[in-house]
């Protein structure tokens, strides 16, 4: 799962290429409005070999996808049939929209059954920070977006200031270390 915000947009067109065909699925929560997900995510799939889409409620998470919530929105997953499954809230008590942390904590329960891996990346505010501290808590691979290379620094450091982030990595080597964590 990745959250971003401000310069986000810039930061997942540079990672999300970087990702094969064939990777875990990946959950973005990038703060934006509901009338730029779509083409966003329309913009990336034309880039990625990934297949890159709005999410949906009900959708089953698959490899070889990346979902962005839909702006406005929030974005968690549940399980049904033993399948993860996409589930999209319109109101939560949230300060940002959508909501990284609610993101993040909505994986704990599956903490014990998935090799769940997050990273953090540029945006003002502290939006996943207290959900990557739970998940990292729970053995949660944590990435956070080192300063010199975020539009601004708020979210990875604080992340980095609860102690969250399993490593404090440059943008351009994020990808990586998710796709190196995922196959161990």
């Amino acid at each position: 799962a990745i959250g971003s915000s401000t310069g986000g947009v810039e930061a997942l067109t540079n990672i999300l290429p970087q990702f094969p065909k064939n990777s875990p699925p990946i959950l973005i929560s990038q703060h934006m409005p509901h009338y730029f997900t779509s083409s966003f995510a329309e913009r990336l799939k034309k880039i990625c070999s990934i297949d890159v889409c709005e999410a949906k409620h009900g959708d089953m998470v698959r490899s070889g996808r990346a979902y962005i919530c839909p702006g406005s929105k929030h974005m968690g997953v549940t399980e049904a049939s033993n399948n993860l499954v996409i589930r999209i809230v319109d109101q939560l008590d949230a300060n940002y929209t959508p909501s990284v942390d609610y993101l993040f904590s909505s994986l704990l329960p599956f903490i014990k059954s998935y090799s769940i891996s997050l990273a953090l990346l540029t945006g003002m505010g502290d939006d996943g920070a207290k959900g990557m501290q739970v998940m990292h808590a729970k053995g949660a691979f944590t990435i956070a977006q080192d300063k010199d290379s975020c539009a601004v620094f708020g979210m990875p450091r604080s992340a980095i200031e609860l102690r969250a982030a399993t490593l404090v990595l440059p943008l351009d080597r994020i990808a990586r270390a998710l796709l190196e964590k995922s196959l161990k």
